[in-house]
């Protein structure tokens, strides 16, 4: 990531150190789904590219994901929110903008 930080100009990324940012995911290497892929780092990638077990994701060095869960986030509250812009969304297409 060095190099691709350094390609970009930014040295405020590429590294973990204090005062750069933190982008980075953990994932459960004891999970099911991964045995026999952590001894084979070729194989292990394709496995938690998309699906992994991801236990934690940080963005920014704050913790946006961890345990199943997002946090500093109200899902419920979310999903309602999701919810009322797609029913609008839907409403407008089928009567026109009003």
């Amino acid at each position: 990531t060095v190099g691709g930080a350094d390609h970009l100009g930014r040295p405020d990324l590429g590294s973990l150190e204090p005062g750069k940012a933190a982008d980075l995911f953990m994932i459960d290497a004891q999970a099911l789904e991964l045995a026999g892929a952590v001894h084979d780092p070729a194989n292990l990638l394709p496995r938690v590219a998309v699906t992994g077990p991801v236990a934690l994701t940080m963005i920014n060095g704050k913790v946006v994901w961890e345990n199943g869960e997002l946090t500093g986030v109200d899902e419920r509250a979310l999903f309602h929110a999701a919810e009322a812009v797609s029913d609008e969304s839907i409403r407008e297409r089928i009567q026109g903008p009003v």
